[in-house]
C-alpha cells in the first residue's frame, strides 16, 4: 500500500465512524464507537503500513499518529486495556501514556510540568469561584451533587428557542450559514455535530429548546463546529480537513461558546459558568496526571487519586465515580491545549478590537481566515503567531477571574 492508498484508507475509517455515531445519536440520542467498525479497519494498524509513512511530513505525522490511536483504542475496546504499555512498545514507544501523548502532540515530560503549574497558577481563583458557586463545602460534596447544584443555578426560567438563542448570539452573517445546516430532533436534548464530507456535508442536529444556560452554551459550542467545518477551504488537503490534532477546532468551538459569557447575565449565572470554565481545564490536568501515574511504571492507588480530586477540585470522591476522572485517549489534553489557545485568542482580540471585540465584522473576518486553514497549522503555532508562548496561563487566569 503506498501513503496515497493508506490516506484514503485511514479517510474512510474516519467516514464511517461518522456515519455510526450519527446513526446511533439519532437513534438513541447515544454516541458509541462500535467494535465491528475498528474491526474493519485493523489492518490499518499493522506496522507495514506504518512504514510507508516514513517520511516526517506534517502529513504523514497526522497520518501515523490516526493509526497508532486507532491501534490504541481497538486494543481497549477489545479487551486488551491491560496490554497497552506493550502495544506501544512494538510502535517505538517506551510507554502507552508516551505513544497517546505523541497521539495528542504534547511531550508527556512538559506536558507533566504544565499541567502542575496551571494547577498552582489558577488555584486562588478556583477556590473563590468554588466558595460563590457551591459555599463552604470545600471537599465535603461529590461531584454529582456539585454539578447537580450547578444545574440548578443554570436553569432558564422559561425555556427558549434554540434557533433564537443562535440568531441572539452569533454574528448575522455566521448565524446565516449555520442557521442552513440546523437538523432538528424532538428525541433527546444534546446538540452534535456529524462532518461527513468537509466543507460541503455537515449535518448539525439540534434540540427545538434550551432548558438551560447549559443548554445555550452547548448549541453556541456546536455552532462553532459547524462554522469552522463549513468554512475550511475546499482546496485543502483532505489531511488537514480532518485529521491531526482536535484542540484547534475545539478552541474555535469554545470561542462561539463563551460568546454566553460576555452577554448581559445575572451574576450568579456568569460566576458560575466562569466556574465551570475552570473546573473543566483543571479537571483535565487531574485526568492527565491520574492516568500518567496509573499506565506508568508506578501504579497509583485509588485513594492517591481522590486525595488529588479533592485537593484539586474541591469535591469528594466516592469509589463508583472514579472512572469519570480516567481519561484514556487523552482527551483531556486537547480541552486542556484548546482552553489556552481560546483565551489567547479572545485577548489578542481584545488588545485589537476592546472589549467589545466580539460586536466587531473583523474579528469574525480573521476568525473566519484562521478557520479556512484546517488544522494545517497547531494551536502552539497559532498562539505563537499571536506572540503568546503556548503556555502562556495569564489570559486564561483573566477570562476566568471575575
Amino acid at each position: 500500500m503506498n501513503p496515497q492508498g493508506v490516506q484514503r484508507e485511514v479517510e474512510s475509517f474516519a467516514t464511517a465512524m461518522i456515519q455510526s455515531f450519527f446513526e446511533s445519536h439519532i437513534e438513541t440520542g447515544i454516541l458509541y464507537k462500535p467494535k465491528e467498525i475498528y474491526d474493519t479497519y485493523l489492518h490499518l494498524t499493522d506496522s507495514s503500513v506504518l512504514k510507508v509513512l516514513q517520511k516526517k511530513t506534517r502529513k504523514n505525522i497526522y497520518l501515523k499518529n490516526t493509526l497508532h490511536d486507532l491501534a490504541l483504542d481497538a486494543a481497549i475496546l477489545s479487551g486488551r486495556g491491560n496490554k497497552l504499555n506493550k502495544i506501544a512498545q512494538e510502535r517505538g514507544s517506551r510507554s502507552y501514556v508516551e505513544l497517546r501523548s505523541q497521539t495528542r502532540y504534547v511531550s508527556p515530560a512538559h506536558w507533566r510540568a504544565h499541567t502542575k503549574e496551571f494547577l498552582v497558577k489558577t488555584e486562588k481563583v478556583y477556590k473563590e469561584l468554588f466558595q460563590q458557586v457551591h459555599g463552604d463545602t470545600w471537599g465535603k460534596i461529590t461531584p454529582t451533587k456539585g454539578l447537580r447544584t450547578v444545574k440548578e443555578k443554570l436553569a432558564l426560567k422559561k425555556a427558549k428557542s434554540t434557533q433564537e438563542v443562535l440568531k441572539t448570539f452569533l454574528p448575522s452573517s455566521v448565524y446565516a450559514k449555520v442557521n442552513k445546516k440546523i437538523q432538528w430532533n424532538e428525541h433527546f436534548n444534546i446538540p452534535f455535530l456529524a462532518p461527513f464530507k468537509i466543507p460541503s456535508k455537515i449535518a448539525y442536529v439540534a434540540p427545538r429548546r434550551c432548558e438551560s444556560y447549559m443548554d445555550i452554551a452547548g448549541a453556541l459550542h456546536e455552532a462553532g463546529h459547524a462554522f469552522g467545518f463549513m468554512t475550511t477551504s475546499p482546496h485543502l488537503d483532505s489531511v488537514f480537513k480532518r485529521l491531526g490534532p482536535s484542540d484547534l477546532t475545539e478552541s474555535y468551538a469554545f470561542l462561539f461558546q463563551h460568546l454566553l459569557e460576555e452577554s448581559a447575565l445575572p451574576s450568579r449565572v456568569r460566576q458560575t459558568l466562569q466556574w465551570y470554565r475552570l473546573y473543566n481545564l483543571r479537571r483535565a490536568c487531574v485526568r492527565y496526571r491520574a492516568l500518567g501515574l496509573i499506565h506508568g511504571n508506578k501504579k497509583t492507588s485509588s485513594n492517591q487519586l481522590k486525595k488529588d480530586i479533592k485537593n484539586d477540585l474541591g469535591y469528594k470522591l466516592p469509589e463508583e465515580e472514579l472512572y469519570d476522572y480516567l481519561d484514556d485517549n487523552f482527551t483531556g489534553v486537547e480541552i486542556m491545549k484548546a482552553g489556552i489557545f481560546h483565551a489567547h485568542l479572545v485577548h489578542a482580540f481584545k488588545k485589537t478590537y476592546g472589549e467589545k471585540w466580539y460586536t466587531c465584522q473583523q474579528t469574525w473576518d480573521k476568525v473566519t481566515e484562521r478557520m479556512k486553514q484546517g488544522n494545517k497549522w497547531t494551536t502552539s503555532e497559532q498562539s505563537k503567531n499571536l506572540g503568546y508562548t503556548p503556555f502562556t496561563l495569564q489570559p486564561v487566569i483573566q477570562e476566568c477571574t471575575p
